[in-house]
């Protein structure tokens, strides 16, 4: 499906952060904003760029929560968007 590896890289980047900031257990995609493509990732594309803005980081009783805007750059140019981006991680049980 066109598309799915940027959303996913971006929401497992998203998840990264969390657990390097403390959170341990296991991660889970909680939802996302509606996604923008402007261009695709062909095998001979090269260097991709992937980068989240982290906008809120929020500890709870349930675990840890993520929210962030997403973007993916192909040569300096952004080819997909995505705002809200989140992501929850949860103790094991």
């Amino acid at each position: 499906m066109p598309g799915a590896f940027e959303l996913d890289a971006l929401l497992q980047l998203l998840g990264f952060y969390i657990g390097w900031c403390g959170a341990l257990g296991k991660g889970r995609a909680t939802g996302h904003g509606e996604g923008k493509f402007v261009g695709e990732i062909l095998p001979t594309a090269g260097k991709i760029l992937y980068h989240v803005d982290v906008t809120r980081l929020l500890k709870t009783r349930k675990g840890w929560f993520g929210v962030g805007n997403g973007i993916v750059k192909l040569r300096n140019e952004i080819i997909y968007q995505n705002d809200k981006l989140q992501v929850g991680v949860f103790p094991r049980t």
